[in-house]
């Protein structure tokens, strides 16, 4: 039973340390998991960004192209793209953010 107070005692106290923005220390690295944190957001950032505008752009080229040419093999072949390039980007995500 005093474990499990240790434990909620544990959690209570983590919540108030993220009121407070002090997220603890990385065992990993010896350092404040709030500055590992904050010297990554930026590189981050610019990637999603490019990413973004690549995809809205490829998307819309790709999209224009279907409607346009719907009953030519153009218009196909695009349509096949857009449903590829999406599949290849959610892999993309899963195998860099879930493994």
């Amino acid at each position: 039973m005093v474990w499990i107070n240790l434990v909620w005692m544990q959690y209570f106290i983590y919540l108030g340390g993220l009121v407070r923005l002090d997220l603890g220390m990385s065992f990993q690295y010896n350092s404040t998991v709030l500055n590992l944190l904050s010297s990554r957001v930026g590189p981050s950032f610019q990637i999603g960004l490019q990413a973004l505008i690549f995809g809205m752009g490829m998307g819309t080229l790709l999209g224009l192209v279907a409607a346009m040419k719907q009953k030519y093999d153009c218009g196909y072949w695009s349509n096949f793209l857009c449903d590829y390039w999406t599949f290849g980007a959610k892999f993309l995500y899963l195998q860099l953010f879930y493994n």
